[in-house]
């Protein structure tokens, strides 16, 4: 497989992933205010698929409400920021 296919694939698989970390039973999950918490960290928010990453997750999380979303990563890239 090529590697920016598998990067491409990987991408919804890891949001997917998130999305379902933070369901809960619906009994007390999602915090004090009863809002589900989701966040993204790229490794470099300025890149275009990063910001387009950030976009879709931040449309995704306005769409279904009740949602706090943060998105979090340096302005260039550095591994350990």
């Amino acid at each position: 497989m090529h590697p920016r296919l598998r990067t491409l694939l990987a991408v919804p698989a890891a949001l997917a992933l998130l999305a379902a970390a933070g369901c809960g039973s619906g009994n007390g999950s999602g915090g004090k205010n009863g809002k589900l918490n989701m966040g993204i960290a790229v490794a470099n928010i300025s890149l275009n698929f990063a910001h387009e990453m950030v976009l879709g997750a931040e449309s995704a999380a306005s769409h279904e409400g009740n949602v706090n979303f943060k998105a979090v990563g340096p302005p260039n890239t550095d591994g350990p920021a």
